[in-house]
């Protein structure tokens, strides 16, 4: 059985998507795109727990 997992504040990329059911080559789409705020660290993206629900109320569909 699968369990619903939840984000913490503050989450990494693979997180992100894996909460999403995405793949992690979407949430860098995002990034990109500007459609999701993060902050990088020397080469890890941290993104926030309010941004990611910002983005899924934000979002009518899957395309950046």
């Amino acid at each position: 059985m699968n369990e619903i997992k939840e984000l913490k504040p503050i989450n990494t990329v693979a997180e992100v998507a894996e909460f999403l059911g995405c793949s992690r080559k979407t949430i860098m789409r995002y990034l990109a795109s500007g459609s999701l705020p993060a902050s990088k660290v020397e080469r890890r993206w941290f993104i926030a727990k309010s941004d990611v629900a910002d983005l899924l109320k934000n979002t009518k569909n899957c395309d950046v």
